[in-house]
């Protein structure tokens, strides 16, 4: 998805917090932030170019997951033209990332500093754990194809599909070693006018790494004054999510109801996990997670181009 989007550049930044409850004064925290440029190449195809950043954290060891990502995509623009009402493309986009993963080993507690004679916990007695080192670091490649057709001014499709961790790259912290398993992600949705100024935006997304199963499925109502770059509109969305059990039986995750504020180039959202799952009782219901994006209009009228609402 990198430069599909209507503008020049945009910026998007995102904060989530979750299992407060059961973490205490160390919840799993993820900062993220990214940025993407889309270029015109010849005709109506064009050339964008990315990059992420991301940051988990969480538990008493503080665990750290800091990556970087590049992104490259190619807009293939198959008929139609690009500022009508009419336009179908299809995008091949690559990632390059670089990932650090870091713990604190010496915040841990181990059964073996327990001193069994004086019935005592003895920190500074040694741990008896194969631990090599607190760092590691990899690279990381993706790849994706996505396509879109705009059939009217609020009626649009688009699917895709990505593979991740595709070189499957080692990060464990011991000798022995673990790979990263690939992560099989497929997606779609659009938009369908239901008045003048309102729309409904559909979407469902599929995740798949090793046995782990992930499904995603919901949608955003929209409501617009259709004020063109002075645009004020309001979104309202209930998603829901299901995951695989530990018999492979599915079982419902969580409820997520969302809300989005647009003004002219920006775009402010707020979201919160409801854990309807097991874990309910421990996780304090589930997480929050906060946006905002930015997008800046294309300076040439010639470089405009009708994207998806996302």
């Amino acid at each position: 998805m990198t430069g599909v989007f209507e503008g020049q550049y945009r910026f998007n930044a995102n904060y989530r917090q979750q299992w407060t409850k059961v973490l205490g004064d160390f919840p799993f925290n993820t900062y993220g932030a990214s940025f993407d440029y889309r270029w015109n190449l010849y005709g109506n195809d064009y050339l964008a170019f990315g990059l992420n950043a991301i940051q988990d954290e969480s538990g008493t060891a503080f665990f750290q997951q800091t990556k970087g990502n590049l992104s490259l995509a190619f807009h293939k623009q198959l008929s139609g033209n690009r500022t009508g009402d009419y336009a179908q493309y299809l995008i091949a986009g690559g990632q390059i990332g670089y990932v650090q993963n870091r713990i604190n080993f010496d915040r841990l507690s181990y059964s073996e500093q327990f001193d069994q004679g004086n019935q005592v916990f003895n920190p500074t007695s040694p741990t008896g754990e194969p631990l090599l080192t607190n760092r590691i670091s990899f690279l990381d490649f993706n790849a994706g194809l996505l396509w879109y057709a705009l059939f009217g001014e609020q009626f649009n499709l688009y699917a895709g599909a990505a593979l991740m961790h595709i070189n499957q790259a080692d990060y464990s912290f011991f000798e022995s070693g673990e790979q990263l398993h690939r992560r099989y992600v497929a997606h779609f949705g659009g938009e369908i006018g239901l008045s003048q100024s309102t729309s409904l935006l559909p979407a469902y997304i599929f995740m798949k790494q090793a046995s782990h199963l992930e499904h995603t499925i919901g949608g955003n109502l929209r409501f617009s004054n259709n004020g063109g770059y002075r645009e004020l509109a309001l979104r309202m969305g209930l998603w829901w999510r299901v995951v695989n059990g530990i018999e492979n039986n599915f079982n419902s995750e969580s409820i997520i109801v969302s809300t989005m504020f647009e003004w002219n180039r920006w775009l402010l959202g707020i979201s919160y996990d409801f854990n309807n799952s097991s874990l309910q009782s421990s996780t304090n219901n589930g997480a929050l997670e906060l946006s905002l994006s930015y997008r800046h209009p294309e300076k040439r009228r010639y470089g405009k181009v009708k994207c998806p609402k996302f």
